[in-house]
């Protein structure tokens, strides 16, 4: 858990003004006796997992997902789930010392290794004798439809077989 600092370059979307203001509580809180930091994992994957991984499978196994979602070459940060909660014992040990840099700080954690959001996806798949499909629909394409699909969900009070988050 090598973090480095969150420099957040624009806040015009909504997760990005959400991490603001969170980045924000979160040095707010701060005090002689209260020490925090951001840890910002971004997939987080592993024993338990009940929200990336079963939910492309799952997706695949009923056939909800006939095309690929964005490019193929989109490269993603994933996070073990160990390895997140490793980062929090390294962030609690750092912070003991108020003087210490991390206090206040923000820090995305990773494995370390970006890949294709789908190749991630790929052994996952394997191991259940599925497969990922071979076609692709671009991002510009995807992304406003899933955001119908979504609203649509919702309103109808269903879990949809994608979301924004599933968008690499």
């Amino acid at each position: 858990a090598n973090g480095t600092p969150l420099q957040i370059q624009s806040t015009s979307s909504a997760a990005a003004a959400a991490a603001a203001a969170a980045d924000s509580a979160s040095s707010d809180a701060a005090s002689s006796c209260l020490h925090t930091c951001a840890i910002r994992p971004v997939l987080v994957y592993g024993p338990e997992d009940v929200h990336a991984v079963p939910r492309v499978m799952t997706s695949l196994r009923k056939g909800q997902l006939p095309i690929l979602l964005g490019s193929n070459t989109a490269l993603a940060d994933m996070v073990y789930v160990d390895n997140l909660a490793h980062a929090h014992i390294l962030a609690a040990a750092a912070m003991l010392d108020a003087s210490s840099p991390v206090c206040g700080s923000a820090y995305f954690i990773t494995d370390g290794t970006r890949a294709s959001y789908w190749e991630f996806f790929r052994p996952f798949a394997a191991s259940l004798g599925l497969a990922l499909p071979t076609r692709c629909v671009p991002s510009s394409v995807v992304t406003p439809a899933v955001a119908v699909l979504e609203t649509a969900c919702r309103f109808l009070g269903r879990l949809p077989c994608a979301c924004k988050f599933d968008l690499p």
